[in-house]
């Protein structure tokens, strides 16, 4: 934790761990890194069901339950988080029948994610710029930065966070100064 809090208007890779590491574990952890791993909406994330969760191949299905599956999206995600996801719906089927219940993975609301995320950035000692709370979407926002400062296509980033246009995904990308500057040394002019 630190005295003071760190500022930014998105989050950090090292930000985003210190948040998962001041989170509770269990739960609470595996919301902020399936928030962090998938860049999903907070209605995604507690709309997620065991069968939406595809261990074995490393993804995890986001769409309308009921919807046309060409509004669903498949989102690849780490050998760890499918583990992890895997075992923490173990816990919650405790010897019922997977194929004949339906098991939500976090059995929160959208009000509680935004509540527990934003208590936990403040143990964390972290704050947006303007002092603004850290939430769901800020989280969303730093998914979309990370991909976006390591070069992934802006195509490939809006098909992972579900954007109709690169417009949606330039809602989250906010420019850095010293990443301008960077940027500037290297054009010829």
């Amino acid at each position: 934790m630190t005295d003071t809090p760190s500022t930014a208007q998105y989050l950090t890779r090292e930000q985003v761990h210190a948040l998962i590491d001041a989170a509770k574990p269990g739960r609470d952890r595996l919301f902020i890194r399936v928030a962090w791993e998938t860049g999903a909406r907070v209605s995604e994330i507690v709309g997620l069901r065991y069968s939406d969760v595809r261990a074995t191949v490393c993804s995890v299905c986001f769409g309308m339950a009921g919807g046309p599956q060409s509004t669903w999206r498949y989102v690849p995600i780490c050998d760890s988080l499918a583990a992890e996801l895997d075992l923490h719906a173990g816990s919650l089927l405790r010897g019922r029948d997977p194929a004949t219940t339906v098991v939500w993975l976090f059995e929160f609301t959208r009000y509680t994610a935004f509540r527990m995320v934003r208590d936990t950035a403040r143990r964390a000692g972290l704050v947006l710029e303007g002092g603004r709370d850290i939430t769901p979407d800020a989280l969303r926002a730093a998914f979309t930065m990370n991909l976006i400062l390591q070069d992934v296509p802006l195509s490939v980033v809006q098909e992972l966070v579900g954007q109709a246009s690169i417009k949606g995904v330039s809602a989250h990308a906010k420019t850095d100064p010293v990443r301008v500057r960077e940027y500037l040394r290297k054009v010829e002019f």
